[in-house]
């Protein structure tokens, strides 16, 4: 993989499966200039039946091929003691109990500095009714995601059920993978957190 990751403790998870190594960034460049033309988009995939479809679109629609045809797959990977330990010890730090059920949140959105991001971004205003009825039928909610999100507290959110993770420590990707593969489920949008819940 490149030299820079979304969440190195997912990476790590792959081990299990095939050897992982880390491109430096002096090496990626060179790739890149190599290779560019020749680099299929991952955005779309072209299918022989369905024409191009989104890659979301599509994977949906293989899993469920897949389950038709072999019927429900194992997860691809495990939450080990520790990492539920920790990711529990988090909860409570927080003020989350762990043993009742939450939701995780990814709401991608224009970053506030300015910057653009292409996909499918979101006016996170649109998302606090959700999370209040998460709130009224006893669960709980964290909202992962970096700094430059819009504050939950900026939306008018301030429960002590509420956890906006994003705000707080974004860099810790032990903690990130566990809000995505503990969740009861997990409410995204067009962006990489909303594909790991079903690998867990």
């Amino acid at each position: 993989f490149f030299n820079h990751s979304a969440n190195i403790a997912l990476v790590n998870k792959f081990r299990k499966y095939f050897s992982i190594h880390q491109i430096d960034s002096v090496s990626q460049s060179c790739i890149d200039l190599l290779f560019r033309r020749h680099f299929i988009p991952m955005e779309v995939v072209d299918t022989k039946t369905l024409g191009i479809l989104y890659s979301y679109t599509a994977q949906h629609l293989i899993e469920k091929e897949f389950t038709l045809k072999f019927g429900p797959c194992k997860n691809l990977f495990t939450l080990e003691v520790n990492e539920i330990e920790l990711g529990q010890r988090k909860m409570q730090q927080l003020g989350l109990d762990p043993n009742k059920w939450f939701v995780t949140f990814h709401m991608r959105e224009v970053a506030r500095s300015g910057s653009l991001r292409g996909g499918d971004n979101v006016d996170p205003s649109t998302y606090v009714d959700g999370i209040m009825h998460i709130i009224e039928l006893g669960g709980q909610v964290v909202r992962i995601g970096n700094s430059a999100m819009t504050p939950l507290e900026d939306l008018g959110i301030k429960h002590p059920k509420v956890i906006d993770y994003a705000m707080k420590e974004e860099g810790d990707a032990a903690q990130n993978l566990f809000w995505m593969a503990a969740c009861r489920f997990l409410v995204g949008t067009g962006s990489g957190p909303v594909l790991i819940p079903n690998e867990f």
